[in-house]
């Protein structure tokens, strides 16, 4: 009802107490909001080192993912990102964002 965006799902709307939510497609992009270099992975399933990003998407919430696509020194806060796909096992898919290039489908 007051057009606030939310992330992640929620029965309420948080900006106005609303209970008609409905599902929309976000931007994908956004921007580097808060970073960390993991040189020490919990498992070793992961390769590090890696980066977990906080990007706050467009649409004005924040969601916590891995970046792709460049070198972990690369990142910096406010880096335009937008989201990518990727399969990491059969039928589970996962957002990764990634620098945001001018013309860049995300």
């Amino acid at each position: 009802a007051c057009g606030h965006a939310e992330f992640d799902p929620n029965k309420l709307c948080r900006g106005c107490g609303a209970d008609s939510l409905e599902w929309q497609v976000g931007s994908g992009r956004g921007t580097v909001y808060s970073y960390t270099e993991v040189t020490r992975p919990q498992t070793p399933a992961f390769t590090s080192p890696y980066v977990v990003v906080i990007v706050e998407l467009d649409e004005g919430y924040h969601m916590v993912s891995n970046i792709i696509g460049c070198a972990p020194a690369d990142v910096r806060i406010d880096m335009p990102v937008a989201v990518v796909f990727h399969e990491i096992e059969e039928g589970v898919v996962l957002p990764y964002f990634a620098p945001a290039h001018s013309g860049m489908n995300g």
